[in-house]
């Protein structure tokens, strides 16, 4: 039981610090044709956002410099030492204001128009700068005690300070990539405060001239992560880990709502402009969308997927998310319908690159039409680089022009109007690699090499010793039969997913006639498995996720004796039944006498007398 919850507290912990899931899913399908283009910008770091101005141009930055993009991708202009990550907002005449120095401001064709000086370089914006409804700017710096730091400070839209409230702000001492936006009312305005290490964020609302007007900490609320602005005014945000609440303005407590579901492990919601609220779990997706009083519209199942954030659409058709389907597993971008079933509509996976796992940041930057999703990504682990991507969320695609739109084609860019899927797998059979050997009965031969596979779809016909609720797994099956007796080594290094490989003597499978059994020797996280094998015998080898998750990929890798080459056909069984008699005989007499080809035993390619007499022959030897 130690090594159990200390093996979850690693996948955990790691998931925390690689941006990974950990729980199996559905296959992604090939929906990479989506990507319209990308870009690489060097020094791009996690969490770093993509803002779109009013004509559709791309805003983004690295640690010291802000990019101008084309909707189509083209470069227009950067600015150094301007951006670092933080918002970009927009005045009415078109200056556009974001981070450097404290605040820069910019103007349409990329010349700097105004810098403010930060007076204490050493701390740098935790909020901000966005522009208000007044037409001013807000932010705020990070104070950390600093008697000179301005805390939440306003400027006019020509750069000169307004007020600012010093240590009236006390400390920050955020070090990191979440920079929030200030979010605004009719008469006042929010700002998230992020406080050092794992401590919980805070709320500070003030006027327009400075003035605090209430402060979460001093009403003892429990800030769940930071709050979203209701279009009724309220406010939106987590409670513990399984719900949502809602305060006034004021602050006052106005609900709490508790995820209908599984949810486990909330997310930020986001809301639309008609009130929904949309929540996501981090582990599972459990996608739930509540109304502005907390009642429930609808909510999804869990699929087993990990999210890492999402926005809907404005025109509220599909949730947009990125995350991963296991440990270890590439990061994706996808869509999901609106619709009260929440279905999966389309994949885009990043691949990773020089080993690290390509990590999709913030999302929620759409063109104006709904067609287009605009998003950063980096490598968790490695500032160097990252990219800026543009993706066609288009519901209308057909990519094999097959009659099927892309959000419900088996083989999206696969022309297969039939869409036929034997194995009920969600993938059709033109682009199947693999079909699934669900049942021990039904195992496919496993041999020296390197074999991929799945469970989606797997039912249960088995169990081993070293999985928890093994009855609840989704299992497949391989047989080895050794052309020599030998050590044999099965090993699931370098799959998608943590899982099981447990090898039997019979079939089907049990804790009773296993041989071994095992699922983290390999850096506890894969399986490998060796056993003395004997030639002659049939080894049953059965491989499952952990208790009830499918795995949409999984690998296998086998060094020992080459398989034992299969048994020569009987050609004098005409019937199959495994056995040469008098039927075999009359089976002879029909196929020859239909011209079917599988009474040519000669191998000549017509049939003739000499079929019939190596017929005679094949009969009176039997089978072996």
């Amino acid at each position: 039981m130690l090594r159990y919850k200390m093996t979850l507290i690693f996948i955990v912990v790691a998931t925390i610090l690689l941006g990974l899931g950990m729980l199996g899913a559905m296959p992604a399908r090939a929906d990479n044709h989506r990507v319209l283009w990308r870009v690489r910008l060097d020094g791009y770091s996690l969490g770093r956002r993509v803002d779109v101005g009013p004509d559709g141009t791309l805003y983004t930055s690295n640690i010291n410099r802000l990019y101008a993009y084309t909707p189509s991708g083209t470069l227009l202009w950067t600015v150094e030492g301007a951006g670092g990550g933080r918002p970009v907002t927009f005045g009415p005449d078109g200056t556009i204001y974001t981070g450097g120095g404290l605040v820069t401001a910019i103007n349409p064709d990329g010349t700097v128009k105004w810098r403010f000086s930060n007076p204490r370089p050493g701390l740098d914006l935790a909020a901000g700068p966005n522009i208000g409804p007044d037409g001013n700017i807000y932010a705020a710096q990070d104070t950390d005690g600093d008697p000179l730091a301005l805390g939440v400070f306003s400027l006019e839209p020509d750069g000169n300070l307004r007020w600012s409230t010093g240590l009236d702000y006390p400390m920050i001492g955020l070090r990191g990539p979440s920079y929030t936006d200030i979010l605004f009312d009719t008469d006042r305005m929010y700002i998230t405060v992020y406080r050092r290490l794992s401590r919980p964020p805070t709320i500070r609302t003030y006027s327009y001239d400075g003035n605090l007007m209430w402060y979460s900490g001093d009403m003892l609320l429990a800030i769940g992560g930071p709050p979203q602005l209701h279009p009724n005014g309220n406010l939106i945000f987590n409670w513990a880990q399984t719900g949502i609440q809602s305060l006034n303005k004021d602050g006052d407590l106005q609900w709490i709502s508790e995820h209908p579901g599984n949810g486990s492990l909330l997310l930020v919601p986001y809301i639309t402009d008609d009130g929904s609220i949309y929540v996501g779990d981090w582990l599972g997706t459990d996608w739930w969308v509540a109304n502005s009083d907390g009642s429930t519209q609808w909510v999804g199942p869990s699929t087993g997927e990990m999210l890492g954030g999402y926005a809907v659409t404005p025109d509220n058709t599909q949730i947009v998310a990125g995350g991963s389907d296991g440990f270890g597993t590439p990061n994706w971008v996808r869509g999901y319908s609106t619709a009260p079933s929440g279905e999966r509509l389309w994949s885009v996976e990043l691949p990773p690159e020089n080993g690290l796992t390509q990590f999709a940041g913030s999302i929620g930057t759409f063109s104006s039409d709904s067609r287009t999703v605009y998003l950063a990504t980096s490598f968790p682990g490695n500032a160097d680089y990252g990219y800026l991507y543009a993706l066609d969320i288009s519901l209308d695609l057909d990519c094999d022009s097959d009659g099927v739109l892309d959000i419900n084609d088996n083989c999206v860019c696969t022309f297969n109007p039939d869409q036929l899927d034997s194995d009920n797998d969600g993938i059709g059979d033109v682009c199947d690699p693999f079909i699934l050997p669900d049942n021990c009965a039904d195992a496919l031969e496993l041999c020296v090499g390197v074999t991929e596979g799945n469970t989606i779809g797997a039912t249960n016909d088995g169990t081993s010793s070293c999985n928890n609720f093994p009855t609840f797994n989704h299992d497949v099956w391989y047989t080895y039969s050794p052309s020599v007796d030998g050590m044999v080594t099965i090993d699931g290094s370098g799959s998608a997913f943590t899982f099981y490989i447990s090898v039997h003597s019979g079939c089907p499978g049990t804790i009773a006639n296993e041989i071994t059994c095992d699922w983290d020797s390999v850096s506890g996280i894969w399986p490998k498995v060796t056993f003395n094998a004997g030639v002659g015998e049939t080894y049953y080898i059965r491989v499952t996720g952990r208790a009830e998750v499918e795995m949409h990929s999984y690998m296998l890798t086998v060094t020992g004796p080459e398989c034992a080459p299969p048994p020569m056909p009987c050609l004098a069984d005409m019937n199959d039944d495994g056995m040469v008699d008098v039927l075999d005989f009359f089976a002879f007499i029909i196929a020859f006498s239909n011209a079917d080809p599988a009474a040519d035993l000669d191998g000549s390619g017509s049939l003739d007398v000499l079929d019939f007499f190596t017929f005679v022959a094949l009969f009176a030897a039997g089978c072996p």
